[in-house]
């Protein structure tokens, strides 16, 4: 997180919209404890392989561990010295796929009996979950489809305001924009922004 916040800084500034706090010398420091992580990780994985013999390869998140240390390893030993930041996106890939260690904290789940609990019971809710998401996303298509063919008319009508014209076209002009529009309304909660303009001006 902290490495990804110094990061954004540096791209900030770059881009003029600094805020005047250049933490860029931090970056040694956080690589050296990434690098210390990486290798703390590999040692844990050496580890459980010795110990659990053939029965490693039959847990899941055994295998999952094993590509996040050979996803960092290889990020250290072969593709940092080889691109340097000549290839910055792969690189970002790479750590992208590294953030990902992040998901380890699950097993910790099964240390922890009320965290066990709670994971069964979403286990139990999630299907009831998945089809009121899908409900949801039926009565937004239908939503969208509505407005939509509702403001067309406003929008292809040469009387009205033209700056008002694109400011619905933009938001509900097409059935993809109006979709859009819909679902930010619906899980951002950015009714004033969205629906006003429509109350006062169509």
């Amino acid at each position: 997180m902290v490495e990804l916040e110094l990061e954004g800084r540096a791209v900030g500034s770059k881009l003029g919209l600094s805020d005047g706090v250049d933490l860029t010398a931090l970056m040694p420091w956080f690589q050296g404890i990434d690098h210390t992580f990486i290798l703390i990780f590999l040692l844990e994985l050496v580890l459980r392989l010795v110990l659990d013999g053939r029965n490693f390869c039959k847990d899941i998140a055994n295998l999952f561990d094993t590509i996040l240390v050979i996803t960092g390893c290889v990020d250290i030993l072969v593709l940092a010295p080889i691109m340097g930041n000549e290839n910055a996106a792969m690189m970002r890939v790479v750590r992208t796929l590294k953030s990902l260690r992040a998901l380890r904290l699950l097993r910790t789940f099964r240390f922890v009996r009320g965290l066990r609990l709670l994971v069964k019971a979403c286990q139990c809710f999630l299907p009831s979950l998945c089809w009121a998401m899908v409900l949801l996303a039926v009565f937004m298509s239908i939503g969208a489809l509505v407005l939509g063919n509702l403001l067309l008319d406003f929008s292809a009508s040469e009387v009205e305001n033209y700056e008002d014209r694109q400011w619905v076209w933009l938001h509900y002009g097409t059935s993809y924009r109006a979709l859009y529009t819909l679902y930010e309304v619906t899980f951002a909660g950015n009714w004033p922004t969205n629906v006003r303009p429509i109350l006062n001006k169509v």
